[in-house]
């Protein structure tokens, strides 16, 4: 870089290298020869610019004198004689084109030069004068007879001679110049010797004293000028140089000695250092492991405890001890996670994950901890942005759990608002900032820098009443450093506190956006919000925008019927309402009864939106149409529209009447099903409900059946043999507009719970829609809202299920424990049955996939792999569930690579898990021979 800061020009790197001889040689010619060429441009220009002139002048000269010839011609009107004259122009090789023109300002005549092509075509006289281009020269000149224009003549002239005539004036100026610039450069070359001789001569003593350090060598000092100046500063520096190495001599040796004792001491000191850091380390992540053992054991004991019966206080004192439990077992943690980090041992994952879901998730477990305290939780996730991402979904619920438990605790009213939002993204990367911003006691300003340092908080009061290690914004600020993100708070004391983070990920694909595209028949579709809080109700105003409804807000119960009333009277009523269940001034029950009392407002589709403690489903709104829980999440919300909007209509209830809720559901059910597994499971279940069923193996039986027989619901699977469940359905319906069968709910059973589903279900003529594998809680309430008089059937139980299998376990117990537990006469022997089921249906399964995928025929491998992927899930073969979906998803994108890495990798896990039920079966087998 130059002095000035600016890139150095092409001069200036020239003028770097070669010696000072040539330097100056270059610098001459450059400026000599500027000079010169200066000149010879000049003198080109002077010299076109006379010859122009010249030539113009010349060529007006034989316009004229062609006028003046031809005048008798153009006032006869004598094209003959016009013409004969200007053919005489063909001497004049410059005159390449002529034309004369009558008074009426027509042609007369013209003439081309011979070789010059094609005439130019004139429709009218051109304007007095000349007209210079850069190969010819056009002039116009009026014919004058008796003062009176008799008409015009019109002349091109070719250009070639005055090019040719300055082509060579600029040549003999060349040679001129160059004659000059030679003599010149000869001159200065010789001058230019006085002052580079000294130079060399100086040169050459450096680079004597460079190549042999010999400090005793003088340069001379030849002149009293600048020159002579530098020799005499190089002798002296030389003199310098000298006595500056005499006394280096003298204390080198001495430092050298200590310099060797200070690092000695310095590296012992760091191995120290070194070993008692990996030592303590190593103890916390060893102290944490081993206090984890006993702690699982007392927490799952506990549990099972608590599970038993017991009196109030044995109840009090079990939860008591499980609190206590989760709460060290936290803390163990904590501390295992800031180990791991210490000591780099910390590993990245880079997986697929949805990012709704995980926030969605981590806000729900929270949900009844901020229910508890009264405080209002609001997920908020834009549906427009790239959702499908890559990275370490474990580590990202760690940071927000960490953030959200922070604010839960912190917080005693108001809200809590988890915000996801896209700053910016390519092709391949998206980066999103996360906030929580809760309505608690706040930090104070000079506490915003220590709060993420390790067993630190903003206030050390708080630790004691709030309880907590002060690691977990700690290990939250490392994890995401470690993910490349940045991760801050903004605060105000007694107004709350919102943490953010910023995080990059990659995306799994570069085009395809987070929004499922909804049904058609949502479109336009306006919804009223009756939701007090803000931020809720933004919330699901965003969400149900994405799907192109049409939402509007209230904030309270009376201006919701007043909203519903003046929509009604413009005639443009909504078609869903969804109600909070804690409504100001009127309540959510009172505000449902108030809205059903109205025949107009009778057959609205209702949804109540209930906090996840709330027993009974809100309250109990029995005219509601369902029931969502908070936050509430955009896959409940669309299953709860869907359902809400496209069930058979509610009748308009007549004048109220006492009507005995029935106990117990009741009905008689056909399930259309060809997996065996999945058909055991179903009947089981429906028969724990005391219900009558009926088994169809495809949809061909499906549909003879329903004609001939007489049901109250349908369970119809979608991909089954011969016929599917889609045109199962709508042959179904086809039968009941004709009057052959009564209404009959269908619901869809299927294990494609993906985007684009519903609506084929929707659009096929069912109902409902349930994902593959279900529970019997899920079964129960979609019973509960379809079989008649299932409206005052409270749902079954809900039971807590097993915890997940730790580790790389093949198959997880919770599921076959949910099938141990179904009601009625199967418990153990329906286990086992299913267990044989899948260990005899999967082998030929197995091999037919082979078959298919070597055969290339993706359609039947698609199809087996679906039919593999419920019934392994069903059992609890989560790995080999998902392999089974991703052979699937990559027999439908045709990826042959991807299907045999697949398959080889599932009949590895069909391995393992065909040996774990194997001694399900055994184990089974001998607790019932003791």
């Amino acid at each position: 870089m130059s002095t000035t800061g600016r890139p150095p020009s092409l001069l200036e790197n020239l003028l770097r290298i070669g010696s000072l001889r040539k330097k100056l040689r270059l610098i001459n010619l450059l400026t000599t020869g500027s000079a010169f060429l200066i000149a010879v441009l000049l003198l080109a220009v002077h010299d076109y610019l006379e010859l122009r002139s010249t030539f113009i002048e010349e060529a007006r000269t034989k316009a004229e004198f062609v006028g003046r010839n031809s005048a008798s011609a153009v006032v006869f009107d004598d094209r003959m004689a016009a013409e004969g004259f200007l053919r005489s122009l063909a001497d004049d090789h410059q005159v390449r084109f002529a034309v004369l023109w009558n008074a009426a300002g027509q042609p007369l005549a013209s003439y081309t030069q011979a070789g010059t092509g094609n005439a130019p075509v004139f429709t009218h006289p051109p304007a007095q004068g000349h007209i210079l281009n850069s190969t010819t020269l056009d002039v116009t000149q009026p014919i004058h007879v008796d003062s009176t224009q008799a008409g015009a003549v019109t002349l091109r002239f070719d250009l070639g001679k005055l090019y040719l005539r300055l082509a060579w004036h600029i040549i003999a100026f060349a040679v001129v110049i160059l004659i000059a610039l030679t003599i010149a450069h000869g001159l200065l070359t010789r001058l230019n010797e006085t002052i580079t001789d000294p130079m060399t001569r100086l040169v050459d003593v450096m680079d004597r004293v460079t190549a042999g350090a010999d400090y005793s060598i003088r340069a001379p000092v030849d002149s009293g000028d600048e020159i002579g100046e530098l020799a005499r500063g190089f002798n002296a520096m030389l003199e310098q140089i000298q006595e500056r190495d005499r006394s280096l001599a003298t204390h080198r040796d001495q430092l050298e000695h200590t310099v060797e004792t200070r690092t000695l001491e310095l590296r012992r000191a760091k191995e120290l250092a070194e070993a008692a850091n990996q030592a303590k380390s190593d103890f916390l992540a060893t102290m944490s492991h081993e206090i984890r053992t006993p702690m699982n054991a007392i927490l799952g004991m506990t549990e099972m405890l608590r599970s038993t019966p017991l009196n109030a206080q044995q109840a009090r004192f079990s939860d008591a001890v499980y609190q206590s439990g989760e709460h060290l077992l936290n803390i163990i943690n904590d501390i295992l996670d800031f180990s791991k980090v210490e000591a780099g041992k910390l590993e990245l994952e880079t997986i697929d994950f949805h990012l709704r879901q995980l926030i969605e998730d981590v806000g729900y477990m929270f949900a009844r901890a901020a229910e508890a305290k009264g405080v209002e939780l609001v997920c908020a996730v834009p549906h427009d942005a790239p959702l499908a991402l890559c990275g370490d979904p474990v580590r990202l619920r760690q940071i927000l759990t960490n953030l959200m438990s922070n604010a839960v605790k912190f917080t005693h009213q108001g809200e809590i608002v988890i915000r996801a939002q896209l700053l910016d993204e390519d092709d391949a990367r998206a980066r999103y900032r996360i906030e929580v911003k809760d309505s608690g006691i706040g930090i104070a300003s000079d506490a915003h820098g220590k709060i993420f340092s390790a067993f630190s908080q903003a206030d050390n009061s708080t630790t004691r009443r709030y309880g907590g290690t002060g690691l977990g914004l700690a290990i939250t600020r490392r994890l995401v450093e470690l993910m490349g993100g940045a991760i801050g708070l903004d605060s105000t004391p007694g107004q709350g506190t919102r943490f953010w983070i910023e995080l990059p990920f990659a995306k799994q694909d570069a085009t395809a956006r987070s929004g499922a595209a909804p049904a058609a028949q949502l479109a336009g579709r306006r919804v009223l919000l009756a939701v007090d809080n803000t931020s809720q109700r933004q919330v699901i105003g965003q969400i149900v925008q994405g799907w192109t409804m049409q939402p509007a807000g209230v904030a309270t119960g009376a201006d919701a019927l007043r909203a519903l009333e003046h929509a009604a009277a413009r005639r443009q009523p909504y078609d869903l309402a969804i109600i909070d269940l804690h409504q100001p001034e009127m309540d959510s029950a009172r505000l449902v009864d108030a809205i059903r009392r109205q025949p107009r407002f009778a057959a609205l589709p209702l949804l109540v939106v209930a906090s996840v403690g709330t027993p009974g489903g809100a309250g109990d709104p029995s005219p509601a149409d369902g029931v969502l829980t908070k936050p509430v999440r955009q896959s409940d919300l669309y299953d709860a529209i869907a359902t809400a909007l496209f069930r058979a209509p509610r009748p308009v209830p007549p004048a109220p009447a006492a009507t005995a809720p029935a106990s117990a559901l009741s009905g008689h059910v056909l399930v259309a099903e060809d997996n065996p597994v999945n058909q055991q499971l179903a009947l089981a279940m429906l028969q724990s409900f005391g219900l009558q069923c009926t088994l169809a193996n495809n949809g061909v039986e499906a549909v003879e059946k329903v004609r001939s027989g007489n049901f109250d619901l349908v369970l119809m699977d979608c991909q089954m043999p011969e016929m599917d469940g889609l045109e199962a359905t709508a042959r179904i319906r086809v039968m009941q507009d004709a009057g052959a069968i009564r209404p009959l709910p269908v619901i869809a059973l299927t294990a494609n719970a993906v985007s684009g589903d519903r609506e084929r279900c929707i659009a096929a003529g069912m109902d409902a829609y349930l994902s593959k594998p279900f529970t019997r809680e899920q079964l129960s309430r979609m019973l509960a809202t379809w079989l008649p008089g299932g409206h005052d059937v409270a749902p079954a139980p809900a039971t807590k299920a097993a915890p997940a299998p730790a580790g790389d376990e093949p198959i997880n117990p919770a599921a076959l424990d949910a099938i141990r537990r179904i009601p009625g006469p199967n418990g153990p022997a329906l286990v086992e049955r299913v267990i044989h089921s899948i260990l005899a249906e999967t082998p030929p399964r197995l091999a037919e996939l082979g078959r298919s995928a070597r055969a290339a025929d993706l359609d039947a491998l698609r199809r087996t792999a679906h039919y593999l992927k419920s019934s392994t899930a069903h059992v609890g073969a989560e790995t080999l569930a998902a392999q089974f979906k991703a052979l699937e998803a990559s027999a439908r994108t045709a990826s042959p690579d991807a299907v045999q890495g697949l398959l080889a990798a599932i009949e590895e896990e069909w391995s393992r898990v065909a040996q774990a039920l194997q001694d399900t079966l055994e184990g089974q087998a001998r607790h019932v021979e003791s």
